[in-house]
């Protein structure tokens, strides 16, 4: 495994030069590189999540995969950037490579949150076996179908936290309990990057989108119904946390933000059933219920996206999406809102080729970082950051 770098572009010119660029000049604003290349091996790196710290130190965990989603081993890494994205750390696996019976299930780094008052930063790991009791790879189709059993082999919920910006890692505590809405099945399952409210009665909460597969009962059939998203939440740090009610059924993957006037946002990928658009919910009570749903005129792959809040301050703060409007998965974009996301426009393309699942962070310059998966042939098997200005994503 090796980190790979790129030359990176210097995102400030000289005042002679910005007047006078030459002709097919790259862009003094937007830059990007390969961090993480899988070269000619199986697997890739996959489903990245970014945060920033308040020092300014850029945190990304992705998952390391000898093969795909499920049946074969995945491990949960780390890099870190000390100079605003620049230049980045080798990897660095994140649950204990020699923990007994590691061998029987892959780790997946589901979630990531910054605590700013604590300056404590949260990663969420998923173990789940990687065969059924009749040694056959469990599929995600049987574990959707299998909750009970899928737990009594093995899959349980844990989280680790790091003091001092993502070099030292607390080991594993387990949380199952915590993630459980109903006796024995219907688990919240964080899924991306969470955050930390600034304003309201629930300021200083940490909230981190979840999907929430709730059937009626276990064993079940699997249907995309059962499929949903929702948020879990923590008034203390991350030493307990508590579910949110579910948003509408058949979503896919969301993201979430907070919006100037306080209120949870949360943005939803297509289902793997339906084509159509990104769809939206909002709380007004921190996460606790989800009462507002709606749709963009955003066109979805049916993929991930990135979401983040580029300023704090004012009625219309900027919020940015990185998303695959499809119907491949290239042409990474990013859109805009400055009326705290009732409408988006589009700002630019990130990356034309093969793309996929991103995430968006800000640093305390206002430099924005966009982690995202690409590859040569295909989009997920490398992984790349893009560095951009404010004004870059303004324009």
């Amino acid at each position: 495994m090796r980190t790979a770098l790129l030359t990176v572009i210097p995102l400030l010119l000289s005042t002679a030069q910005a007047q006078q660029p030459p002709p097919d000049a790259p862009d003094p604003h937007f830059e990007k590189q390969i961090i993480l290349t899988r070269g000619d091996q199986p697997g890739a790196f996959a489903i990245p999540k970014i945060v920033t710290t308040a020092s300014g130190v850029a945190i990304i965990v992705a998952q390391d995969r000898q093969g795909g989603d499920w049946g074969a081993r995945i491990d949960p890494i780390v890099v870190r950037s000390l100079d605003g994205g620049k230049t980045w750390s080798k990897p660095q696996i994140l649950y204990p490579p020699q923990a007994p019976g590691r061998e029987r299930f892959h780790i997946k780094p589901t979630g990531i949150v910054h605590d700013r008052e604590r300056g404590r930063t949260i990663v969420f790991l998923v173990r789940s076996p990687l065969l059924t009791e009749e040694n056959e790879p469990l599929i995600e189709r049987w574990f959707y179908s299998h909750i009970q059993r899928t737990r009594a082999l093995g899959r349980d919920w844990f989280q680790i936290s790091s003091d001092d910006d993502g070099k030292t890692w607390s080991p594993p505590r387990k949380i199952t309990s915590q993630l459980i809405k109903r006796a024995h099945w219907q688990e919240w399952s964080p899924v991306h990057k969470g955050i930390q409210l600034r304003y309201g009665n629930h300021a200083g909460r940490l909230v981190v989108p979840v999907r929430a597969y709730a059937p009626d009962r276990d064993p079940s059939e699997h249907d995309l119904r059962f499929q949903t998203n929702s948020v879990i939440y923590s008034d203390d740090g991350g030493k307990s946390w508590q579910p949110g009610t579910r948003c509408e059924s058949r979503r896919g993957e969301c993201s979430v933000v907070e919006l100037s006037n306080g209120a949870v946002y949360l943005n939803h990928r297509v289902t793997a059933d339906l084509l159509g658009v990104r769809t939206y919910s909002i709380s007004r009570d921190g996460g606790a219920t989800f009462t507002e749903h709606g749709e963009h005129a955003i066109p979805d792959a049916r993929c991930h996206a990135g979401l983040v809040r580029a300023s704090e301050t004012g009625e219309d703060s900027l919020l940015l999406l990185s998303s695959i409007p499809g119907p491949k998965r290239e042409k990474l974009t990013l859109r805009r809102s400055v009326d705290n996301a009732r409408t988006w426009s589009e700002v630019g393309v990130i990356e034309p080729g093969p793309a996929a699942y991103s995430d968006l962070a800000v640093l305390p310059d206002g430099t924005i970082l966009c982690v995202y998966e690409t590859g040569r042939e295909t989009s997920r098997k490398d992984l790349a950051v893009a560095r951009f200005s404010r004004s870059w994503a303004s324009r």
